[in-house]
């Protein structure tokens, strides 16, 4: 209805129908590609060093990376290659998190 994808029927088969993006599209990909950076940038930032790394290794598994694998070596190695943080007092911690933590009413 708004344009942003088209139907082409192919020739090889019939009972195929092609859903091919039409130029219309760019400036709605664009908008949600900004949106994806802004809340992905958000999240970043929430996180500790630790915890970015354990996103990777689920995202890695999500997408299909073996652990075995090339891609999935190069991972573990990278990670492990990761300076440990310095261990923290709770107290310390927990001091920072809420003062970095947003305000509620």
């Amino acid at each position: 209805m708004r344009g942003l994808v088209e139907r082409q029927r192919t020739d090889q088969d019939k009972r195929m129908t092609r859903v091919v993006a039409t130029a219309k599209v760019g400036p709605v990909l664009a908008e949600i590609n900004d949106q994806v950076e802004a809340h992905t940038a958000l999240f970043h930032r929430q996180l500790t060093e630790d915890q970015r790394q354990a996103v990777l290794v689920v995202l890695a598994f999500f997408v299909g990376i073996k652990a075995g694998s090339p891609m999935g070596e190069s991972l573990r190695a990278s990670l492990l290659s990761q300076p440990a943080p310095a261990q923290e007092h709770p107290a310390k911690r927990n001091k920072a998190a809420r003062s970095s933590a947003p305000a509620r009413l």
